[in-house]
């Protein structure tokens, strides 16, 4: 091999080592970049979840007064029915007593 062909294949290797150099630095870039958006989608998840989390305990919190509400609203019905019952009684004995007279 003469020094002029040897020059040459060194001159193209080293142009193809600084090729591959570049396309490394290249691809550690695109890979930091890509890594920082994936630790922003993490965050965005984390907070997600924990918005999430925080409307389920309200959720369960409106679910059990709600059901609180219920019970009261069921006991106040049946107190009216029975008064409503005892008035219809009451008017019975008085249309009674009205017709005894």
């Amino acid at each position: 091999m003469s020094s002029s062909s040897l020059s040459s294949s060194q001159g193209s290797t080293a142009q193809k080592q600084e090729e591959l150099t570049k396309d490394c630095k290249a691809t550690k870039e695109q890979l930091a970049s890509a890594t920082d958006k994936a630790d922003d989608l993490v965050k965005k998840l984390e907070n997600t979840n924990g918005d999430l989390e925080r409307t389920k305990n309200i959720l369960e919190t409106s679910q059990l007064e709600l059901s609180q509400k219920n019970t009261e609203l069921n006991k106040l019905k049946a107190d009216y029915d029975k008064v409503v019952l005892d008035q219809d009684n009451l008017n019975g004995e008085h249309d009674a007593l009205k017709e005894d007279k």
